[in-house]
C-alpha cells in the first residue's frame, strides 16, 4: 500500500480534527464539558421542582460542586448545613439586650472553624452596632460591623447569615449562587412544552406528574 511521510500524516490529522490539544487546552476543553453538562442535568431536574424547591437544589449542587473541586471542604458545608449549637455558649454580655439565647448558641457554635475564631467576642465589643445592623430589615446587603465584610469569605458570610438572620439566608444564597454557579442556576426560564418536546423521541418519553390545578393537556394538543 502507499506509505505516507510524517508531514503528510500530520496533515491528515490536523484535517480530520486529530491534532493532539496541550494540557492547558484540554483542562479548558474538560471545564466546558462539565459546565455544559451539570447545567443540562440541573434543567432536566428543575423540571419536576416546585418553585420554593429550588433554591435548595441549587444550592445542594453548589456545595457539591464546591467539595468536588476543593475550593470547601466538609467541615466548611457542614457549618451552613447542619445549623449546630453550643449548648454551653457562656455569657452574652450586652448581646441579650437584642438577641435570642438560641442565636447566641448558633454563633458559638460557628468558633469552632479558624475563620470564626473569637466571633462572639467581637460581636460584644460592638453589641450595639451589631444590633442596628441585626435589625435592619434587608441585613444581607448592608455593611457589617467589627470589619466582617473584609475578614469573612463571601461563604463565610453566608454561614454567619444562618446563624444570626436565617430568614435572610435565601436571598444570600441566591446572590451567591450567582456568583459561583452562573446566572442559569437561579434565574430558570418558564416551562417550555415545545423546548421539552424537541428533546424527546419514541425511547425518550415525557412524564407528567398531576397535582391540582394543572393540566398539561392544552400544551400537548398545541404541539
Amino acid at each position: 500500500g502507499e506509505v505516507k511521510n510524517e508531514e503528510e500524516e500530520e496533515d491528515d490529522d490536523a484535517a480530520g480534527g486529530g491534532k493532539l490539544l496541550s494540557d492547558e487546552e484540554m483542562a479548558d476543553r474538560c471545564k466546558v464539558l462539565i459546565d455544559s453538562i451539570t447545567l443540562t442535568v440541573f434543567d432536566y431536574i428543575r423540571r419536576g421542582l416546585f418553585e420554593r424547591h429550588k433554591l435548595t437544589i441549587s444550592t445542594m449542587l453548589a456545595l457539591r460542586v464546591a467539595t468536588n473541586d476543593g475550593w470547601l471542604d466538609n467541615e466548611q458545608v457542614g457549618l451552613l448545613v447542619n445549623g449546630n449549637i453550643n449548648l454551653n455558649p457562656g455569657s452574652m454580655g450586652m448581646l441579650d439586650e437584642w438577641m435570642l439565647p438560641i442565636i447566641f448558641k448558633r454563633l458559638k457554635a460557628l468558633e469552632v472553624s479558624p475563620e470564626f475564631k473569637g466571633l462572639c467576642d467581637q460581636l460584644q465589643e460592638d453589641a450595639e452596632e451589631w444590633g442596628l445592623w441585626f435589625m435592619n430589615g434587608k441585613a444581607e446587603e448592608c455593611k457589617m460591623p467589627s470589619g466582617f465584610d473584609k475578614s469573612l469569605s463571601d461563604y463565610g458570610k453566608l454561614a454567619f447569615l444562618r446563624a444570626i438572620r436565617p430568614d435572610r439566608l435565601p436571598a444570600a444564597l441566591t446572590k451567591w449562587l450567582g456568583q459561583v454557579m452562573g446566572k442559569n442556576f437561579i434565574e430558570q426560564p418558564p416551562f417550555s412544552m415545545d423546548t421539552c418536546f424537541q428533546e424527546t423521541s419514541n425511547q425518550t418519553p415525557v412524564f407528567f406528574v398531576l397535582f391540582p390545578g394543572v393540566d398539561p393537556t392544552p400544551w400537548v394538543e398545541k404541539l
